[in-house]
């Protein structure tokens, strides 16, 4: 992997990405229906941290490995943010 606007990309957003997943596991474990506006708002910060990098990793050019990783971490990106927004607006 030589291409530099890539690995700059996925240093920015795996961090982000694991920080995310993170908060939405320690969200599940504490889930309680009392709580879920709270719980919602913890996670809002961490979805929008992810919005920029991910954007990133989309736009930047990639061929064979590289695009196939590209892919599937926009592609667990994306659903992050959906799953996110959607735990805010239930």
């Amino acid at each position: 992997m030589e291409n530099e606007a890539f690995l700059d990309a996925l240093r920015r957003f795996l961090p982000r990405l694991l920080q995310t997943l993170e908060g939405v596991a320690q969200v599940q474990r504490h889930l309680h229906p009392p709580f879920a506006p709270q719980l919602a708002t913890e996670l809002s910060p961490r979805r929008d941290d992810l919005v920029e990098p991910l954007a990133q990793l989309e736009s930047v050019r990639a061929s064979g490995f590289e695009a196939l990783v590209r892919d599937r971490l926009v592609d667990a990106g994306r659903r992050t943010v959906e799953l996110i927004d959607a735990f805010g607006e239930a």
